[in-house]
């Protein structure tokens, strides 16, 4: 396995990770994941400046993928729909209430304070806090 293959597998794994603990359904997690490997892929390329990668290596990441009930999503759609996923804003409540400080980095202005997806989501949620859910 060369280091491009091996970046792809790892990326892959993380992000197939952070899905699971987001959880996302199949569809969202194919999509999110694709992206991130996308996003790796193009940066491994320009750091090492991979001019002669062959179309196998070219083609292992899909610009059209089927999903569940096999629906074709095309490369403008997965990107729309990762959009839509990682734009997501939640409100996180603390359990003092009208606290104002700092938790694991973020900062609270009276009992509450925005976040996005991600590990510290996550986090706050593991701990006992209140989660929810902003419409765009």
């Amino acid at each position: 396995m060369d280091e491009r293959e091996a970046i792809i597998a790892k990326v892959t794994d993380e992000a197939t990770k952070k899905a699971k603990s987001d959880k996302l359904n199949a569809a969202q997690t194919k999509l999110y994941v694709e992206e991130e490997v996308k996003k790796a892929v193009e940066e491994y390329d320009k750091k090492t400046k991979d001019t002669k990668a062959s179309a196998t290596q070219v083609q292992a990441i899909p610009t059209t993928s089927t999903v569940d009930n096999n629906t074709t999503v095309s490369e403008k759609d997965t990107k729309e729909e990762v959009k839509k996923i990682t734009s997501k804003k939640y409100i996180v409540h603390t359990p003092v209430k009208n606290f104002c400080g700092e938790v694991a980095g973020v900062q609270f202005a009276y009992g509450k304070a925005e976040v996005k997806p991600g590990w510290i989501l996550n986090w706050f949620k593991e701990h006992g806090y209140e989660v929810e859910e902003v419409s765009n």
